[in-house]
């Protein structure tokens, strides 16, 4: 906890047993097969859950009050569950950004992001890359809620103390298949290139303390109640944003 407090993210090794790691990246195909991809792009596709029975059944893996625990929180809810694919030679890139520009209607900024790597990740493959520290800087980003595509280049805008600063803490953030990386919804990442042969999937789950609240004036004109149900004290309700409280397996907990 202490080095996630310091970093903002942290890379876990083994969190999937290999029969997990093949199910859901079976699943995983099984998405990619109806989609149309081009080569060059990077594609994801939100709401994983409705998509196949695979990744609404992880919601209840063990995995997730292990990362509630070591987060300091009493519990995580689903904000959103993305697949990542990113085809083999893919020259496209995930600018560096905050996740905090479209969860920002989201407060305290208790959010995180957690990805599920189904295959090796690795800088040729185009894994995720941090600017370790970054959600700790004092500047104000701005919020895109609603946007649809990510805005330029953070790094681009920072003032120069920051910007030599960002050069020195950045960071490839490695895993092998069935590792899972979480990082604050404030720390600056990206990605880049996948110049291997091999194709990159990664279920995304960004996550929120259950005790965050919605800040319903950041939200994009047109959001509604029942897009964003909330309980009498602004909690944002469990009946669209999941509770994910998990299970023991008996492959890895008995």
């Amino acid at each position: 906890r202490a080095a996630f407090e310091d970093r903002g993210w942290l890379a876990l090794k083994d969190l999937l047993t290999p029969t997990e790691v093949t199910a859901l990246e079976t699943a995983f195909d099984e998405v990619v097969a109806i989609q149309p991809v081009r080569p060059t792009q990077v594609v994801q596709w939100t709401m994983a859950r409705q998509k196949h029975p695979a990744f609404d059944a992880h919601l209840n893996h063990r995995l997730w009050p292990r990362l509630a625990a070591l987060l300091g929180v009493e519990g995580l809810q689903l904000l959103q569950d993305v697949l990542l694919f990113k085809p083999a030679g893919s020259v496209a890139p995930i600018q560096w950004h905050r996740d905090h520009s479209y969860t920002g209607y989201v407060t305290p900024d208790r959010v995180f992001s957690v990805r599920l790597s189904l295959t090796d990740a690795t800088p040729s493959s185009g894994c995720l890359e941090v600017i370790s520290g970054s959600h700790r800087w004092p500047i104000d980003m701005g919020l895109s809620v609603g946007a649809d595509r990510l805005g330029e280049d953070v790094l681009k805008r920072l003032p120069a103390d920051l910007a030599r600063q960002a050069q020195a803490a950045r960071a490839a953030v490695t895993l092998s298949a069935g590792g899972v990386s979480v990082h604050h919804c404030k720390t600056v990442h990206g990605s880049f290139a996948n110049t291997t042969t091999t194709d990159q999937k990664v279920i995304v789950c960004h996550v929120f303390d259950t005790r965050c609240r919605l800040e319903r004036s950041r939200l994009p004109l047109g959001a509604t109640d029942l897009h964003f149900p909330t309980d009498a004290a602004g909690h944002l309700c469990e009946t669209r944003f999941p509770a994910l409280r998990g299970e023991l397996s008996p492959e890895r907990d008995a």
